[in-house]
């Protein structure tokens, strides 16, 4: 459910929710229920007597679709009901506007360097021809913001390069889906935000309607239980935000973003991470299709590498390490693995080094992807934490960009 606001939206929600005579059992429902943070739709049904098949029924078909969205219109003041709340806000980064643009413009000023590259984890400058897709990291600006960077500048120098299509009075959107990492809950594989936005200092980002469209008719569900308590995918939105603000488009600058949230579990093998990019590039397909004079939509994942020290209970390896030191030699043979190889190969790597890696998922799903299309990978920065801030833990930030040479597929 959302993090929801005041008591007339629910009671708005609620109506919708009667109006299609699905949830009859739920007319006692109150404000107070629903302002509770994500309850589960197990615990709904209990208190409520409704059976769990149909509310998902109901969720999976109404929930975020253009009937929903146009219920809203019809009913004044309720779209800010739609709007997912920042839950990072004030955690990994700065809560005013004003801040926030100044910790963002301090990290694209100084981009963190490549501490553990190599010959074979960078393109060659005439294979770097279309941007498809990134994987940013999704800690704190102070830390991982610096590592993260090197990707919004790739993407920055990408966006002015090509410019824009379409009318010079109406800007196309940047579109994406963004893969993000499921740290709190066991639900479910993947899942889409029902919300018409996602909230950030710098202000809203519209959730673009066609890809989440898309991927539902791929088959991946609604449900905010998890977006609702996961900082990864917010984290990366004031960034596009403060990127986007000083791309040059005909006449002026500024691009308008849309996205497609989705949170990824636990996938818990190689096949149905490759089941998932499978329904991934379909959907970014039918989204380009139906779209031809846009830019193809582009497909970021999130993910931090290793976490070490007292915090995380994982020591150096060997005791002459210093943590800097057991954090690259734990991340270089995944970095290696990003760049070389596709979701099966990656995992394999993940599982043969222990790695604490929190995003194997939504990196293998990304991976899958760009082999299948054809994309080859660059790593663009790896940091240690404790470049930048000494807590007496340690985690590996990296960023990588996925490119479209002349002899991609797609």
């Amino acid at each position: 459910m959302f993090l929801c606001g005041p008591a007339h939206h629910i009671a708005v929600r609620l109506s919708f929710l009667r109006s299609k005579g699905k949830l009859r059992s739920l007319q006692g429902l109150t404000p107070r229920l629903f302002e509770v943070i994500c309850p589960s739709d197990e615990e709904l049904c209990r208190l409520h007597g409704e059976q769990l098949e149909e509310l998902a029924a109901f969720k999976q078909q109404y929930l975020g679709s253009p009937e929903w969205r146009a219920f809203c219109e019809r009913h004044t003041g309720t779209c800010s009901a739609m709007i997912r709340q920042p839950v990072a806000s004030g955690k990994y980064y700065s809560s005013t506007a004003t801040s926030l643009r100044a910790e963002l413009q301090e990290c694209l000023a100084e981009p963190a360097a490549n501490l553990a590259g190599g010959p074979c984890l960078h393109c060659a400058p005439e294979q770097r021809r279309h941007l498809r897709g990134l994987i940013v990291p999704h800690g704190s600006t102070s830390d991982s913001g610096f590592a993260a960077a090197a990707a919004y500048l790739a993407l920055k120098q990408q966006l002015g390069l090509y410019g824009t299509r379409g009318h010079p009075g109406s800007p196309r959107p940047l579109r994406c889906v963004v893969l993000g990492t499921n740290h709190f809950t066991n639900l479910p594989l993947a899942c889409l935000s029902t919300a018409t936005a996602w909230r950030t200092p710098l202000g809203d980002v519209p959730v673009d309607a066609d890809l989440n469209a898309a991927l539902q008719q791929q088959g991946l569900p609604f449900n905010d239980t998890p977006h609702n308590l996961e900082h990864s995918i917010e984290n990366q939105l004031p960034f596009f935000q403060h990127v986007l603000e000083s791309v040059p488009n005909p006449g002026h600058y500024g691009r308008p973003l849309s996205i497609a949230p989705v949170c990824v579990g636990w996938l818990g093998s190689a096949q149905q991470a490759q089941q998932l990019g499978q329904q991934l590039l379909a959907a970014l397909r039918q989204a380009q299709a139906q779209h031809p004079d846009q830019a193809p939509p582009l497909l970021i994942a999130t993910s931090d590498f290793t976490h070490a020290g007292p915090a995380y209970n994982e020591p150096p390896d060997a005791p002459w390490m210093s943590l800097r030191e057991h954090c690259i030699w734990r991340d270089s043979p995944l970095l290696h693995a990003v760049c070389m190889g596709g979701a099966e190969r990656f995992l394999d790597i993940c599982a043969a080094t222990g790695t604490s890696l929190c995003g194997r998922w939504p990196v293998a799903a990304f991976l899958a992807v760009a082999q299948a299309a054809g994309w080859q990978v660059e790593l663009l920065s790896y940091a240690p934490s404790d470049l930048y801030v000494s807590s007496g833990n340690i985690n590996g930030f990296a960023a990588f960009a996925a490119w479209q040479t002349l002899h991609s597929a797609a």
